[in-house]
């Protein structure tokens, strides 16, 4: 098959590489991809540090359970919980119990929950609630970075494009029409650097079109998202690869109590009008009291609907244990049919194919015009309209008047997205934690581009699968790791359409592209088309944090495996551009050069 295969095995930025962070354990960047930590210092009530004391985390919706225990300095992290709030109790001998609750964490961040002073045993146990424990400004890292949070996104009018969020971030400003890469909401530059400099990710696995980047799932379910993070400079080891920003989706994870919902947002056209495209007789309608039986068109409001709607479920399986989280999101656009023109350039109608059959019978050029013109595709309603001229046809022995006109197609564009995602998490042990992801995403676009009025539109068929897991075992409460795996694979094509067996595993059946001069329509598939590729990202990645006395380590790894092999065989099937003589107007034979035979119909007028 025609294309380029490339495989690489290529280490990121921090693989296989040690980071000693030499500085207190309180202020390290001590946080995973999707999980974050909480800080803070104990003290007595004369303010003097204490040690070892045990410092205790449960989430409130899972009731996982997380340990910690102070420095010598009476500081402490607990390291890599996953996204939620907390209550966090200190206990000490000696001292009377402290308790914290609603302490909240977000993913790549540290939250501290400040200076707590213990009371002598004999005083009341104290409990506060942490209304907003996350800090303005996150000391323990030099990231820049924000959160929006699920609330955020079911409240701001991003309508599933997501990445607009990202323009909240000082530094990062939008491309507009610039940017030169995908996105899910909007293109965007991070401090001056280009949009393909950007990095998608999803649950911090891989996410990114391996040709043009941006996302590769456009992940658009407002209520299947927990958080996105957004990071836009001076980026930890754990992230490595682009110069951007990062934007990371973490999606929901099941809690002990059931819950779900549902949505549909609607957008119709029952109360637009006319635009002048819509009703001007140079496209063939109708004039006001004109006879549609004069062959013109009655306009009308091209019709356009768009259903989106989907819902969220998840719960317990096993209370305190295992939890699922699913959510479906389904996308139904219909631009109703358009009227798409030749605009000025003439085919012959059904008069003037009849007089080409009975004066050129078995001619190959006559059985093409027939076979690969507007009318060889039923789909839309070709029809000729407009004033009728004739031009003279010739094959070298025989002249003949054929007749023309403007030929006219009525195209319906359809947009369908279709986004499934399931999850389980499970936490069989106060040390582990461990979740499994699956999203399926299909976004076929019909009659997307092309010759629409020739017949030969081209569909774009989007087909993507995303798996990813993660084991996170705390060895101490100073010693967290994190293992990490995900395999992506999406397959892209711009084919099919008018000529559905033209794809890109099948393009021996593409028909040729030929043009003759400005005063005659142009044929066949669009120059370039088909093409696609099928993406394949592999990815394993370890991470691990911890203390050593006044010292914070990271250390980790990644591996990439990327098979990307991109179909394209430009003017594969054939590119004909004809200017015949001034003072001929022939009908022949032309072999192309490709697998394809084409035999075409060159045609010019004379006086």
């Amino acid at each position: 098959m025609p294309g380029l295969v490339r495989r690489c095995l290529t280490p990121s930025l921090y693989s296989f590489a040690l980071f000693l962070l030499l500085f207190h354990p309180a202020t390290s960047s001590a946080q995973g991809i999707i999980t974050g930590s909480l800080t803070g210092f104990v003290a007595d009530s004369s303010g003097a540090a204490i040690p070892n004391v045990s410092i205790s985390a449960v989430n409130n919706s899972t009731r996982g359970f997380f340990k910690g225990v102070s420095g010598a300095d009476g500081t402490f992290v607990i390291r890599d919980l996953p996204v939620g709030t907390y209550t966090v109790t200190i206990t000490e001998q000696g001292f009377s119990k402290s308790t914290i609750q609603n302490a909240q964490v977000n993913a790549g961040t540290a939250t501290s929950i400040g200076n707590r002073t213990l009371a002598p045993a004999s005083s009341v146990e104290t409990v506060e609630v942490a209304a907003n424990s996350a800090a303005l400004l996150d000391t323990t890292t030099a990231e820049g970075s924000a959160t929006i949070e699920s609330k955020e996104l079911q409240e701001l009018p991003v309508y599933g494009g997501f990445d607009t969020t990202a323009l909240l971030v000082p530094g990062i400003v939008s491309t507009h029409s610039n940017g030169d890469a995908q996105s899910n909401g909007t293109d965007y530059s991070s401090n001056g650097l280009r949009s393909r400099s950007n990095n998608s990710e999803l649950d911090g696995q891989a996410n990114d079109d391996l040709l043009i980047t941006g996302p590769q799932i456009y992940f658009s379910n407002q209520d299947a998202v927990q958080e996105i993070q957004v990071i836009s400079n001076n980026f930890s080891a754990q992230y490595g690869r682009n110069a951007g920003s990062i934007v990371n989706y973490i999606t929901k994870s099941g809690t002990n109590e059931f819950h779900g919902s549902g949505f549909e947002f609607y957008t119709g056209t029952w109360l637009s009008s006319l635009t002048q495209g819509q009703k001007g007789p140079q496209f063939g309608y109708c004039t006001a009291g004109q006879d549609p039986s004069s062959g013109c068109t009655r306009p009308s409001v091209p019709a356009f609907t768009e259903n989106a709607y989907g819902g969220t479920l998840g719960g317990p399986i096993i209370k305190n244990k295992l939890f699922f989280f699913g959510s479906t999101y389904w996308v139904r656009t219909f631009q109703g049919a358009t009227r798409y023109a030749s605009a000025g350039t003439l085919f012959p109608d059904a008069t003037g194919l009849s007089q080409l059959q009975s004066a050129f019978p078995g001619n190959p050029g006559t059985a093409e015009l027939v076979n690969q013109g507007p009318f060889a595709y039923k789909s839309g309603n070709p029809t000729s309209f407009g004033p009728t001229s004739t031009i003279n046809v010739t094959d070298g022995n025989t002249t003949q008047a054929i007749e023309v006109a403007q030929v006219a197609r009525n195209v319906a564009n359809i947009d369908l997205d279709q986004e499934q995602m399931g999850r389980l998490d499970y936490q069989p042990t106060a040390q582990d934690h461990f979740y499994l992801r699956y999203i399926y995403q299909d976004t076929p676009l019909i009659a997307y581009f092309g010759n629409l009025v020739a017949g030969d539109s081209v569909n774009v068929q989007s087909t993507t699968h995303s798996i990813g897991g993660d084991w996170t075992h705390s060895f101490s409460p100073k010693w967290v790791d994190q293992l990490r795996y995900s395999f992506q694979q999406a397959r892209l094509a711009f084919d099919g359409g008018g000529v559905p067996t033209c794809t890109i595993s099948n393009l021996n059946t593409c028909p040729s592209n030929a043009s003759f001069g400005s005063s005659l329509l142009q044929l066949g598939y669009p120059v370039g088309q088909p093409t696609g590729r099928i993406a394949k990202v592999t990815q394993v990645q370890n991470n691990a944090t911890g203390a050593v006395g006044r010292n914070s380590i990271s250390l980790g790894g990644e591996f990439d495996y990327q098979n990307n092999p991109n179909i394209n065989l430009p003017n594969g099937a054939g590119v004909f551009n004809f200017t015949p003589g001034s003072s001929s107007f022939p009908l022949r034979n032309t072999s192309s050069t490709a697998s394809t035979t084409a035999t075409l119909l060159c045609l010019k007028a004379y006086p």
